[in-house]
């Protein structure tokens, strides 16, 4: 089993931009550091996964500064239900492994992912990897 903490709030997957003469660009500002974090990390590991794998991934929203602290406290470890949809950020992270090329070759070797999102004090993203 391998276990990926990101520390920060999430991040959704944007739709692509469109310059003015029609090119299509990425508008991602912190992809490039998540990539490097993810690299860091898993420096021990010696070779990307290639066999079926399991993933679980838990996102600790932030919760709102503009509500009291009682309101913030009844929150934390609650269901986000508002936006940033799930799937948006699914995309982001999974965008994230294979990009950063030492942890899953193929996004196509994942059989079954796990995902929740849930307020917290502290945001992070934490990613469990373990074989099917």
């Amino acid at each position: 089993m391998l276990k990926i903490t990101i520390p920060g709030a999430p991040i959704p997957k944007h739709r692509p931009r469109f310059s003015k003469k029609g090119y299509a660009y990425n508008d991602q500002k912190r992809e490039s550091q998540i990539i490097s974090m993810i690299i860091r990390s898993q420096s021990n590991l010696t070779e990307p996964y290639n066999i079926p794998i399991h993933l679980d991934i838990t996102f600790f929203m932030p919760i709102p500064k503009s509500l009291s602290l009682k309101k913030q406290k009844e929150l934390d470890c609650k269901p986000h239900i508002k936006k940033i949809d799930i799937d948006n950020l699914l995309k982001f992270y999974l965008d994230c492994l294979v990009t950063a090329g030492n942890v899953i070759k193929d996004d196509a070797i994942i059989c079954q992912i796990h995902a929740i999102k849930i307020y917290s004090q502290q945001p992070r993203t934490e990613i469990n990897i373990s074989p099917f």
